[in-house]
Parts: structure tokens; C-alpha cells; sequence
């Protein structure tokens, strides 16, 4: 019902801050060619493409467009897909949209919501029977991360209070859903996740020993120079 209700605020947002303003702009450039729509590399594909596809069809239709929807391994690709105009608008994280922005002027167009809130947590979790009961009890342990260029992850462990060089080891697992697995079979001691993925794996043996403070939202970015008017004078 969460993803249901997540799902139908992020059309609203989307359809009512961009189309008036996407679909001119694009017209006179694209003559009705396919739109392709990318995404940072959050859970395994079969994952992503299942959470995708409903935005994906939804904006076919209302655009009268085919939506190629177009999947990145990891973040860094995803970045200069959009940045190189590979694709033509993107589903970001904070610090991808912002590489992408550096990179070549990508333009945010819509911020989404999780839970009504426009922001979301990272949360640290660990098995239901560890041992491990704070922050501090992860020193020499074994931690999961997801992608290496996922810099906010490793921000939020540090803020919590345990310094990167004070664990046994730490790994960079792609995905959410590869670091929650990781986890649940003991390859590593605790990990980071995104809260709804979180929440989700909190009734299937993970406990959630810390919740971070909330973080800017993730975000759909589109290539400006190619489909919007310059800001500049």
C-alpha cells in the first residue's frame, strides 16, 4: 500500500510540475522518437525494472510517446548517460544528480516522495540475532555499502559515529538488495540501506540499528541544454 501511495504522489508531482513544460520543448526536438528514461542503479535490474516499468508505461501514454526505459549497472554510468545525452531524463540520487549537474548542466525537475515526505533516511542494519547492539559495537566488524560512488552512504556511517578505518573490513555490494542478502547471510556483519528497502527487510530478519537524519530526496533530472532554454543571458 506504501509503494502504491509513494508511486501515485510521484505522478502527481511529476505530471503537474514538467509536462507543461517538457512536452513543447521536446516536441520540436524529438518529432515523436522515443524518449529514453535511465536510473541509477539502486537494486538488481529484475528489481529496478519492476519498480520503473508502471512510471515508465504511465508516461507513454500521457505523453503519446514510447518510453524507453534504460538501466544503468551502477551510478557512474548513469551520470554520463544522462550527461551525454544517452538518455534524456534520469532518476537520480542527491549526489548523482549533482555529479550530473557539474558534469553538463543537468536540469532538476521533480523532487519525490517517499512516504508524503520529500526526503528519505539511510538506515544501518544488522540480523535480529546479532550481538551487535550500537554503533559502537561495529568496530571490527564487516560492513556492506552499495555503490562505490554512493558517498553519502559511507557519510552516514561516519556521522553515526564509527570511523571507516575502525572496521575489520568494508565491502561495495552494487545493490540494496545485494547488501540486505549480504547481511541476512552473515558475509558481513551490517550494512546500509535506503529506509523503504529497510523497512521492508525489518520483518525478514534484519533489525535496524540507526536511522539517519533525513537527506535530500531523489530526484528526476533531464539534460537541459538539449531540451530546455538556457538560463544564461
Amino acid at each position: 500500500m506504501k509503494k502504491i501511495r509513494t508511486i501515485t504522489l510521484f505522478y502527481a508531482i511529476f505530471i503537474s510540475t514538467t509536462l507543461s513544460n517538457i512536452v513543447p520543448t521536446y516536441a520540436e526536438h524529438s518529432e515523436k522518437k522515443p524518449i529514453r528514461f535511465g536510473s541509477v542503479a539502486m537494486d538488481i535490474p529484475s528489481v529496478m525494472h519492476k519498480r520503473l516499468t508502471p512510471i515508465t508505461e504511465y508516461l507513454s501514454k500521457k505523453l503519446d510517446r514510447h518510453i524507453i526505459l534504460t538501466l544503468s549497472p551502477n551510478m557512474s554510468d548513469a551520470i554520463n548517460n544522462l550527461a551525454t545525452g544517452k538518455v534524456d531524463f534520469a532518476y537520480l540520487t542527491p549526489v548523482a544528480y549533482l555529479k550530473s549537474h557539474d558534469k553538463n548542466n543537468t536540469k532538476l525537475i521533480v523532487k519525490t516522495l517517499t512516504n508524503k515526505k520529500a526526503s528519505f533516511q539511510l538506515m544501518i542494519v544488522v540480523r535480529d540475532d546479532s550481538p551487535i547492539k550500537t554503533i559502537k559495537d561495529l568496530k571490527g566488524k564487516k560492513f556492506g555499502f552499495g555503490d562505490k560512488s554512493a558517498l553519502l552512504q559511507r557519510a552516514a556511517l561516519v556521522d553515526a559515529g564509527m570511523p571507516l578505518e575502525n572496521l575489520a573490513e568494508y565491502r561495495f555490494l552494487s545493490h540494496y538488495d545485494n547488501i540486505a542478502r549480504a547481511v541476512m547471510n552473515k558475509d558481513v556483519d551490517a550494512g546500509i540501506l535506503k529506509d523503504t528497502k529497510a523497512l521492508k527487510w525489518k520483518d525478514k530478519g534484519l533489525r535496524i540499528l540507526y536511522s539517519s537524519p533525513h537527506l535530500p530526496p531523489y530526484n528526476m533530472g533531464l539534460l537541459q541544454d538539449k531540451y530546455l532554454p538556457s538560463q544564461n543571458p
